[in-house]
């Protein structure tokens, strides 16, 4: 999906790690790894997230939020 030549070459990427709360949970270096995400050249964050008690949802939502306002604000000038 990341490389698909339809989606915008500037489109961030935000990828929520759920199940953080778990013991085996992945470190986000290595979801960026298997998910080769330094390869596809987009600004990407992923959140460590738990759904069980919302922890990281908020950031995550700040995070991709302060993307569009910073891409609306450079098209209004």
């Amino acid at each position: 999906m990341l490389e698909d030549k339809t989606l915008p070459h500037d489109a961030p990427v935000l990828v929520l790690a759920n199940k953080a709360d778990m013991k085996e949970a992945l470190q986000p270096k290595e979801i960026a790894d298997i998910m080769r995400l330094k390869e596809i050249k987009r600004l990407y964050s992923i959140h460590k997230t738990c759904a069980l008690n919302g922890e990281g949802i908020e950031t995550a939502i700040q995070w991709i939020a302060s993307i569009i306002k910073t891409k609306m604000d450079n098209v209004k000038t």
